[in-house]
């Protein structure tokens, strides 16, 4: 949270937090990732639980010492972020339709391996797949809009961002979906190359690097980092 060459902490297995003498920052594991992501407790609360392999009933809201934290905006809209991804996903590895996709990705050298590493995914030409398929999970469509995956027509009607498009998720340092680059599979002369998910609560353009949550582990170690201009050049 500063920049310090030489900073010291005082951790307390006791309380299990921690606190730097350089900042006056402290907390436990919780306020760390509500710090550094910009969540709120429930969020950090969820994030942390699937690190460690522990799965959460679903219920309203979640006592920790004398609080009950509640769900918030965006934790609806991480979790619509994360079902498109598995949905896309789900369609490039499956769907009959998705093999020009998968023709496409290997002629591009990307391997099955790399697919389930990065999920890649595939959004069908429908104009209101995901709109359905959230809509019986219990999402509606001003949700959906506000996670930066639909588009409000000029007829009053929404319908889904990404069609006929090759999915590549964006995460956040945390390995979250926060949003989605859409490369396009037939170029009609007449659709953007790349469409990116507008931005939202949880994702803003200029202060998101793609695969960042993947390198930064080894640009710590190396001191090093390659800057690469698409999803795919990462890849």
């Amino acid at each position: 949270f500063h920049n310090e060459k030489t900073p010291s902490f005082m951790v307390s297995p006791e309380r299990q937090s921690f606190k730097c003498f350089g900042c006056g920052k402290g907390g436990d594991a919780f306020t760390f990732i509500e710090e550094i992501e910009g969540m709120d407790f429930y969020d950090s609360l969820k994030l942390l639980a699937g690190k460690a392999g522990v799965e959460l009933k679903k219920r309203q809201g979640i006592s920790y010492g004398n609080k009950e934290y509640l769900p918030t905006e965006k934790t609806k809209i991480f979790e619509i972020n994360d079902l498109a991804a598995q949905l896309y996903y789900k369609i490039l590895t499956e769907h009959p339709k998705a093999e020009t996709a998968r023709s496409y990705l290997r002629n591009r050298g990307i391997s099955e391996k790399s697919i389930s590493e990065w999920q890649i995914g595939y959004a069908p030409k429908a104009w209101d797949l995901l709109i359905k398929v959230l809509a019986k999970k219990g999402y509606p469509e001003k949700e959906v809009f506000k996670a930066g995956l639909l588009v409000f027509g000029e007829q009053g009607k929404y319908y889904d961002r990404f069609r006929g498009r090759i999915m590549f998720p964006i995460k956040n340092i945390s390995g979250q979906v926060i949003a989605f680059t859409g490369r396009v599979l037939e170029d009609d002369g007449k659709s953007a190359k790349y469409v990116n998910s507008s931005e939202s609560p949880i994702y803003i353009k200029g202060k998101t690097i793609f695969a960042l949550d993947k390198a930064r582990a080894d640009i710590r170690a190396q001191g090093l980092s390659v800057m690469v201009e698409g999803q795919m050049d990462v890849i």
